[in-house]
């Protein structure tokens, strides 16, 4: 089940498990760095990319932006992981 969480500055992640990633295909590997993360990490919606935890996501999240125009594709987005993440159980 995906839990979505807004962040102070009203961006949507979902925690996933590097055990969800491998069931969809991936890696379990950082969008940003590059590293494994163990044992999870953040879907960042408006991105579609998932980053280390406590890492890359921390340091992204203390300079983003949150852009109106960029909304329909953070829906769109996240709507297809959920979906991604409900078939996987």
């Amino acid at each position: 089940m995906a839990i979505v969480e807004t962040t102070s500055k009203g961006f949507k992640v979902i925690e996933v498990t590097t055990e969800q990633c491998e069931q969809w295909g991936g890696l379990g590997i950082c969008d940003h760095c590059g590293k494994r993360f163990v044992p999870t990490g953040k879907y960042v919606a408006v991105l579609n990319e998932v980053l280390c935890h406590h890492n890359c996501y921390e340091e992204w999240n203390s300079r983003a932006i949150n852009y109106p125009e960029d909304r329909m594709f953070e829906d769109r987005h996240l709507e297809r992981m959920i979906h991604r993440l409900e078939r996987i159980g």
